[in-house]
């Protein structure tokens, strides 16, 4: 018997959601509503060459490990929807699983069926489904509540990827 049903957002997308800002200038009180949200993170930037960082299972909400083309700990639009969300449901936990890697595109790299290139979608599903047991072991519903598309400048190379890009994202 499932009692309590934890509300799930999914942050997903390209650079701009990634995030770069440097976490050495977090507000305090964005530093207040760590403890209420459980964070799954798999990110990275295509430009650095390195494989994306990913957090193993659920974690507390937090600036993400530095990254060679970051100066220091970073994050994305996380902190503030985190902010905004743990105040418009006070009494609820959230969770966000975010998959976002600058550079990638959805043309190729987010594609549901891909089979080469960084198959993004997958990992995204596979990251919900690890989230979802996690938390049903505990004895923890879920449900996906919404669903956040950042976009970067990965689909704009050639007018031909940039006019597919509407039909990519459906």
């Amino acid at each position: 018997y499932m009692e309590k049903i934890i509300r799930m957002f999914i942050l997903a997308g390209q650079s701009n959601m990634a995030g770069r800002a440097d976490a050495s200038g977090i507000p305090i009180s964005y530093r207040n509503f760590y403890n209420k949200v459980l964070f799954s993170n798999y990110c990275g930037f295509l430009l650095d060459r390195t494989p994306p960082y990913f957090s193993t299972g659920l974690t507390q909400l937090g600036p993400c490990k530095k990254h060679h083309s970051t100066p220091n700990k970073h994050f994305g639009p996380e902190l503030s929807f985190a902010e905004r969300i743990t105040k418009l449901y006070p009494e609820d936990e959230i969770v966000i699983i975010k998959v976002a890697v600058g550079g990638s595109s959805l043309s190729l790299d987010w594609k549901p069926d891909a089979i080469q290139g960084l198959c993004l979608y997958s990992v995204l599903l596979k990251r919900l489904k690890q989230a979802g047991k996690e938390l049903y072991e505990k004895g923890l519903s879920t449900k996906v509540e919404g669903v956040f598309w950042m976009q970067g400048e990965g689909d704009t190379l050639t007018s031909q990827v940039a006019n597919q890009y509407e039909e990519n994202l459906k």
